[in-house]
């Protein structure tokens, strides 16, 4: 079982919360973001989502820790967003699978216009 994984923001992410854009990346506002996505799409394309299955992936965003491990700076600085790199420790293997997807579809304000992309990639114990 994956205890890490690391998420590249591919291209800038604009999260709103409460209200306001996001300066930083706080974990538990990108998951729900990401699942919300997710479950956007099962409404209008498919039948239904277990409401309570994504209620318990957000909660676990609770039992991660993040560790911002690059930054990537935008070289002609005109686009707002977040950027860089962040390893997340917690229980991977349940929430990896919906967020690979959510960085497929990608989320955020812009994500129509090929803002938002992320990826994340399992980390072995030797790449800490």
């Amino acid at each position: 079982e994956a205890r890490q994984v690391l998420l590249q923001l591919r291209s800038p992410l604009r999260l709103v919360h409460v209200g306001r854009e996001l300066s930083r990346l706080l974990l538990t506002p990108f998951i729900a973001t990401s699942l919300r996505r997710l479950s956007s799409f099962t409404a209008y394309y498919g039948t239904s989502c277990n409401r309570d299955q994504i209620r318990s992936l957000i909660l676990l965003s609770d039992e991660f820790s993040m560790e911002r491990v690059a930054a990537q700076t935008d070289l002609c600085g005109t686009q707002r967003g977040l950027r860089g790199a962040y390893r997340l420790s917690g229980p991977c293997s349940r929430l990896m699978p919906w967020l690979s997807l959510a960085g497929f579809l990608q989320i955020g304000k812009g994500n129509s216009y090929g803002m938002g992309s992320f990826t994340l990639s399992a980390l072995l114990d030797t790449d800490r």
